[in-house]
């Protein structure tokens, strides 16, 4: 993932930016920026969510079934690091300020241009590694931009050398993250990306991720289909769906097995021919 570009001056009035304060929705650990940073760009992996390209087939099943098994055990570990909870909270304390269209268009998406820009800087809590100094334990830096009337709906930054203990080895963040807030048809949700280094027992492994949390609870995962990727979800009540390029599907991944939400189809591992 590139770099973003560098930063520029914040063209707003010292007037303005006071009535921003304190920064944005009480955010702690938060201090007022005068730059203006560009965020990363978001449109291609929200489309790939909202337009998946692969199709759910037999042939290709066993596969998304691994992939789909490995995707929530990876996710499942995530919401145990106090990282991972950290930067979801801070999300989670802006979205009631983003505006209902959710745009990318600093002169929409904050019903008006930026007026204040708001960086946020957390020491990693370091779960079960409470001795180490606050030196040692990393920290998570956010860029976080509002509006006269809105919170601009992207947060980005980075984890670094975010350290915490898991079990008996010591793990460490290192990498670019970012949240995109809007509103779908599927109700209110938030694409996270982390890009970079998870270092544990003496491996540094480079990963990409990439999930949407729902307002209701649902985690969706990009996962490869049958020329292109599908978007695997899993509700609060632990349904498995897939949406493709075509259809929707309700899924068994412990069978191997999707149904067709419309025509009631069944696709599964052993039917390679369709």
């Amino acid at each position: 993932m590139p770099l973003p570009p560098p930063m520029y001056p914040l063209h707003a009035r010292p007037g303005r930016l006071l009535l921003a304060a304190p920064c944005l929705l009480g955010l702690a650990g938060c201090a007022l920026s005068f730059t203006n940073p560009d965020p990363p760009e978001t449109a291609m992996l929200e489309s790939a969510y909202e337009a998946p390209t692969g199709r759910v087939t037999g042939a290709g099943m066993s596969e998304l079934a691994t992939a789909f098994q490995a995707g929530v055990e990876q996710l499942d570990q995530l919401g145990e690091l106090a990282a991972f909870r950290e930067l979801i909270e801070v999300v989670r304390s802006q979205e009631s300020g983003v505006l209902p269209n959710g745009s990318l268009d600093e002169d929409e998406g904050t019903s008006g241009r930026v007026l204040i820009v708001a960086e946020v800087k957390r020491i990693c809590e370091a779960d079960g590694a409470d001795t180490l100094p606050e030196a040692d334990r990393g920290t998570i830096d956010l860029t976080v931009k509002g509006g006269l009337h809105g919170i601009y709906p992207v947060i980005w930054g980075q984890f670094t050398r975010c350290r915490e203990r898991v079990g008996d080895q010591d793990v460490i963040l290192d990498g670019e993250i970012f949240a995109r807030m809007r509103q779908t048809e599927r109700g209110q949700a938030t694409l996270y990306s982390f890009n970079g280094l998870v270092e544990a027992r003496g491996r540094s492994i480079p990963t990409q991720i990439d999930f949407r949390i729902y307002d209701n609870g649902t985690r969706e995962l990009r996962l490869p289909g049958d020329g292109g990727s599908v978007i695997a979800g899993l509700d609060g009540n632990g349904n498995q769906l897939v949406r493709d390029s075509v259809d929707s599907w309700a899924c068994d991944f412990l069978q191997q097995s999707c149904q067709n939400l419309v025509s009631g189809e069944i696709v599964a591992t052993r039917n390679v021919s369709q």
